[in-house]
């Protein structure tokens, strides 16, 4: 499980782009049509830096975030003395997230990329109809949609925006320098601002998720070798014994807060972020190590240097509710 900003950080484009990122290498004949959303779905419920956001946004973006705090707080928070908290605290992730693809669009415009190129809804149309045949034919990508809360046509926009974010990248690397591509500048970089880690991971998800993570915590500081830990107890799939070479900015907050902290070989107590527990370790970023993955790391780099720009324009950013839009996130699971 590869618990980076775009997953981990919480952004709605990325959380769309989970669904895709498979899916847009590949190609075909574009056989499904595009579906008519219904009249509600496109009710404006508010904006972004001047440009619309739309009900079905709002409402994907909601249930996705209400999935995230019920897997970590419980499945009746929304009920009870203590709805109005969690129903607040639903609020400031959406509204805070939900500006992610704004961001990519408004930096895109920047540089004279634009939705609609012809090219690009060809690829987009490619994808929709390849992740339908996926599913097993129309019928089955309509009940997709709807047990995701998503509608065909904000499917294809945010399908859209991620290939228009894939071409502002290297437009960024190759045309205008704004990301460095210096082989020699991107190994020293690396050398000077990556880490090593590797880690047991329990999600709030599996029963008894504190009191495994501290069994593993125990056993650590007792002298066991993380690496069989990770073995025996490890729910991140990507996590190996000789660990993960990562970026600032590659981890929540909380991960890198203590890890970047840790000395050569120090293993941590238990970290807590929102989807789980850690107990961390971090280990010597080697050049030999450097050199066998560079191809890797730098296109890691790369990704991480623009995601940074990313972020920044997004704390730019605010997503205003119109009057439709508070109403919905006043009882966002009504419908």
């Amino acid at each position: 499980m590869r618990q980076n900003k775009n997953t981990h950080k919480l952004c709605v484009l990325p959380l769309i782009s989970l669904l895709l990122c498979c899916l847009i290498i590949l190609s075909s004949c574009s056989g499904y049509k595009p579906i008519e959303p219904d009249g509600d779905d496109l009710t404006v419920v508010g904006q972004v830096a001047g440009k619309d956001v739309y009900l079905e946004e709002l409402r994907f973006v909601a249930y996705t975030y209400r999935d995230i705090l019920t897997s970590r707080y419980g499945e009746d928070i929304f009920e009870g003395e203590n709805a109005e908290k969690y129903l607040q605290m639903l609020k400031e992730l959406v509204y805070a997230n939900i500006t992610s693809g704004y961001a990519t669009l408004l930096l895109c415009e920047e540089v004279y990329i634009g939705l609609g190129e012809k090219a690009i809804i060809e690829k987009v149309n490619a994808t929709v109809s390849d992740m339908a045949e996926e599913l097993g034919g129309m019928r089955k990508y309509k009940k997709y949609l709807k047990e995701n809360h998503l509608t065909d046509h904000f499917l294809r926009y945010s399908t859209e925006l991620q290939l228009l974010k894939n071409e502002l990248m290297y437009v960024y690397i190759d045309d205008i320098s704004a990301i460095e591509n210096d082989d020699e500048k991107i190994y020293d970089l690396i050398k000077d601002e990556f880490i090593c880690v590797r880690h047991v991971f329990i999600p709030h998800a599996d029963e008894d998720a504190e009191k495994t993570i501290q069994e593993v915590s125990r056993r650590a500081s007792g002298g066991e070798n993380l690496s069989a830990l990770i073995e025996e107890y490890g729910k991140d799939g990507d996590m190996s014994a000789e660990g993960l070479a990562i970026p600032e900015g590659y981890m929540t907050d909380e991960y890198e807060k203590i890890a970047f902290a840790l000395d050569i070989g120090e293993i941590s107590d238990v970290v807590e972020d929102d989807l789980g527990y850690y107990v961390i370790q971090r280990l010597e970023l080697s050049p030999t190590t450097i050199m066998l993955k560079f191809d890797y790391l730098k296109e890691l780099y790369q990704a991480y240097a623009f995601y940074a720009i990313l972020d920044e324009k997004q704390a730019t950013l605010t997503f205003v509710p119109n009057e439709a839009g508070e109403a919905y996130m006043n009882a966002p699971f009504d419908d």
